[in-house]
């Protein structure tokens, strides 16, 4: 998941953030991933497939007007939940597991 930190502080602060979410952790994370072994009943999915699109920042916020979907750079508040949720059980590979 990127980072939104940066975003969320400012929300916090004065409801506004114009700020990007950084993407470096979830990189390092994928690069490391990349030089492993990984057994073929093992999945590893990349959150911000289902949350975010690196073309543009909508859909990509720890925020939305009233309410926060982040509730901090690694848990996804409730509304945020139930919008990953809803992304993710309605995905390619999410069918591709449960028919395995």
């Amino acid at each position: 998941m990127p980072n939104f930190q940066i975003q969320l502080d400012g929300f916090l602060r004065n409801n506004a953030s114009n700020s990007s979410p950084s993407y470096a952790r979830e990189d390092k994370f994928f690069d490391l991933v990349s030089r492993l072994i990984i057994p073929k009943n093992v999945r590893i999915i990349k959150t911000s497939d289902y949350w975010c699109s690196r073309e543009t920042s909508d859909g990509c916020l720890s925020f939305s007007e009233s309410q926060i979907l982040m509730a901090d750079e690694d848990h996804l508040g409730l509304k945020g939940s139930e919008i990953f949720g809803s992304n993710f059980v309605t995905s390619k590979i999410f069918n591709e597991i449960l028919n395995e």
